[in-house]
């Protein structure tokens, strides 16, 4: 039993760094990996009562906590829908999956090591969609997926529209920030090139609304972490500028 569930954790790991990579690139990709990933989280922490679980101790119930309350405030959308069916199969389908793989990459990236390389990963995946999005710009579709540029000639990428890779970008333009208050000066220097042109890709979607998301999640990352505080905010200064 012990073998089986080192297996499901092996399976985990390898199902997250291939996630995080095709993330922005194919949808249906996401939905079979996270098959993948739900079953082996329950073959894993199931016979154990849940007790291996980072949700069971402690330091998470609030987390856990403030994750119930979105999924009930989400859950009301269902009694107020004109369409309930619709509402019901877009909340357990979209909302709850999404929740859920939430739970599971946090079991999976334990640790400070665990997690630098999993950001790692998702800052490579990073590039390769700002190499995708450049390529459009000059292309005048990207080669990933053949998206051409908006009407108002903004930025996609590999998205359907420009506000889609907003979003993306900035999810991963904090987390690449942070990678870069971690490494020394050779390593930071490329993750800093990367930040620049991610904040170049975030400027051609022209989601004005993005900034305030983006800069929430900066102050949040500054507010967490008093070690790297001075190295955030001289990141996020050089960025404004």
């Amino acid at each position: 039993m012990r073998d089986v569930r080192a297996l499901a954790r092996l399976v985990q790991r390898a199902s997250l760094y291939v996630l995080l990579v095709v993330l922005p690139f194919s949808k249906a990709a996401v939905e079979v990996l996270f098959g993948l990933l739900l079953l082996a989280w329950v073959i894993e922490h199931a016979p154990a009562r849940w007790q291996s679980s980072l949700w069971r101790q402690a330091s998470s119930r609030g987390l856990f906590t403030a994750l119930s309350l979105y999924l009930g405030v989400c859950a009301l959308s269902i009694v107020t829908s004109s369409f309930p069916l619709l509402s019901l199969r877009g909340f357990v389908g979209k909302t709850l999956e999404y929740v859920l793989l939430l739970v599971i990459a946090a079991d999976v990236v334990r640790g400070p090591v665990a997690a630098n390389r999993y950001g790692l990963a998702m800052s490579a995946s990073a590039a390769v969609v700002c190499i995708d999005a450049i390529a459009q710009e000059y292309l005048g579709k990207d080669p990933a997926l053949g998206n051409v540029l908006s009407k108002y000639f903004r930025m996609t990428g590999p998205y359907e529209s420009p506000s889609d890779l907003a979003t993306y970008l900035i999810v991963i333009i904090p987390i690449v920030l942070y990678q870069a208050a971690q490494l020394r000066w050779r390593g930071c220097w490329i993750i800093g090139a990367l930040l620049v042109t991610l904040i170049g890709c975030l400027i051609r979607t022209g989601a004005q609304g993005a900034w305030l998301g983006l800069f929430v999640g900066v102050a949040t990352l500054i507010a967490l972490d008093r070690r790297r505080r001075k190295a955030l905010l001289l990141g996020t200064a050089a960025a404004i500028v």
